[in-house]
């Protein structure tokens, strides 16, 4: 059995492989403990250490983490000890976080130490001294202000408010003593400067591999290694290039759970293109692998033949967006599972398929 094999059923959810099991089987504890080859005893063991050490874990960054975000000090910037060198794509990163962040209290996510161990106070004197980042005035403070506040403002100076937020900026900037609006709007947030937009607006690719950094499964460091590497490829096109360069090795290697989850990455990189014909097809291909049982030694198995309900859900919203009819669907599965060479699989396509089509009807009528 390959890793991904033992995996998959040591952390699947009892819920998912009793609602997903294709045979409709409800499984019971034995069955259930049987699946991951351990005893019950084995099992509350590994549980509750696991849960020790995530804890333990978890309470000595929250620790590090803490003592990292009180040391923030921008009065404390020196312009003595300047560092010219280029920002690092997780110094680009944490710009583009950090903008319209409070001063006074920016309350800086933990994974910026338990992944990246950013030293944030040199990292932000960087930034203001290499003019990426400034205190905001309270012009750009007014754009992160909610209506009502503006309304509010509005109201007490004796100005109409009507008028969509763009129109009640402007009317205070024009109609309201500079003095007033400065004191009023005072918040002081970090402000990405024109300098600091341009180079995110070149580095999109850094924060793509950020948001997908759990579901796509690219480092931020890797993608920004490829981008050098093919610097006229937009973030889209990059992460499209990087998962089908990945695709080849799995399918050499003949690991088939790493292949199948590199085709649901690929997914949603179509899906973020608004690419939704593309992006069906990938994931009809992940629920056909998903339900063929096949494991990375090439044999099936009827106990890893099951749908991820976040798939189904994600075929489900298409085709609902898409008013693709079942005949429809049929089609498209066939053409999709025909371009497959599948090692080995439990059902016949038409199987499948059915399978399929009675989650897909069972989550339609809960939605």
């Amino acid at each position: 059995m390959g890793l991904f094999d033992f995996v998959r059923r040591a952390f699947t959810s009892t819920k998912d492989l009793e609602n997903n099991k294709p045979s409709g089987k409800i499984l019971n504890k034995r069955q259930r403990r049987d699946i991951i080859e351990l005893s019950d005893k084995e099992i509350e063991k590994f549980k509750k250490e696991a849960y020790e050490k995530a804890m333990k874990r978890s309470d000595e960054f929250s620790k590090i983490h803490s003592n990292k975000t009180k040391a923030i000090n921008i009065n404390n910037i020196s312009n003595s000890k300047k560092d010219y060198s280029p920002l690092t794509p997780y110094e680009i990163l944490f710009l583009d976080y950090i903008n319209s962040k409070s001063i006074r209290d920016p309350n800086i996510a933990g994974y910026w130490t338990h992944e990246y161990n950013l030293d944030y106070q040199a990292v932000i004197e960087k930034l203001f001294n290499n003019g990426y980042l400034q205190e905001s005035d309270y012009k750009f403070n007014m754009t992160k202000c909610k209506l009502p506040e503006l309304k509010c403002y509005l109201k007490d100076k004796g100005l109409n408010v009507t008028g969509k937020k763009e129109a009640l900026i402007t009317r205070i900037i024009n109609e309201s003593p500079e003095e007033d609006s400065a004191a009023y709007f005072n918040n002081s947030l970090f402000e990405c400067t024109d300098k600091a937009i341009e180079i995110l607006a070149d580095n999109q690719h850094i924060m793509y591999s950020h948001r997908h950094r759990n579901d796509i499964g690219i480092s931020v460091r890797n993608a920004d290694n490829f981008k050098k590497e093919n610097p006229l490829l937009n973030h889209y096109q990059l992460f499209l290039e990087m998962l089908t360069k990945r695709l080849h090795e799995y399918e050499q290697s003949k690991s088939w759970g790493l292949y199948r989850n590199n085709i649901l990455g690929m997914s949603i990189v179509y899906g973020d293109m608004k690419d939704h014909a593309k992006e069906l097809e990938l994931l009809l291909e992940v629920c056909y692998r998903d339900l063929s049982g096949l494991m990375d030694s090439g044999s099936v198995s009827e106990k890893m033949s099951f749908l991820a309900p976040g798939v189904v859900a994600r075929v489900v919203a298409i085709k609902k967006e898409s008013a693709l009819s079942e005949q429809s669907l049929w089609d498209l599965f066939i053409d999709t599972i025909s371009k497959i060479n599948l090692e080995n699989s439990l059902y016949t396509a038409e199987h499948s398929y059915n399978l399929l089509m009675k989650e897909i009807r069972k989550l339609g009528c809960e939605m």
